[in-house]
């Protein structure tokens, strides 16, 4: 998987396959940070193409309606090769243990993501 969308490089060459190669959480900025290759296309990366570029990208924990954090703790602790497995945690979380989908905030979808308005900005007064 990756997305498609043209996009000239720095070296004013136009790629246009993006591909998420790294992800990162950073607990103390907030934000995970996501590292694409671009590649010119896909047939290139497939092919065994030189990545052309790389960008770097945060995201947000506000954008998202969970704390990823609370994804990864009760992973931890039932992951079977992890020393915390059996763990508990030390307080309840945003999320519930469970669940371990990431759901975008839908504010963040229509203002970062689509470049839409956000519902608060398409209210009137009646």
């Amino acid at each position: 998987m990756a997305i498609l969308k043209p996009f000239e490089t720095p070296q004013k060459v136009t790629a246009t396959y993006h591909k998420i190669i790294k992800a990162e959480i950073d607990c103390n900025a907030l934000v995970v940070q996501v590292v694409l290759a671009i590649y010119a296309s896909e047939h290139a990366r497939d092919g065994g193409g030189t990545v052309l570029w790389h960008e770097y990208q945060n995201i947000p924990f506000s954008m998202l309606t969970q704390d990823p954090r609370d994804l990864l703790y009760p992973m931890l602790a039932s992951f079977k090769d992890s020393y915390l497995v059996g763990g508990e945690p030390s307080e309840e979380g945003f999320s519930s243990p469970g669940d371990f989908t990431i759901k975008l905030v839908d504010e963040a979808i229509a203002a970062h993501l689509l470049g839409g308005d956000t519902p608060e900005d398409t209210q009137t007064d009646d």
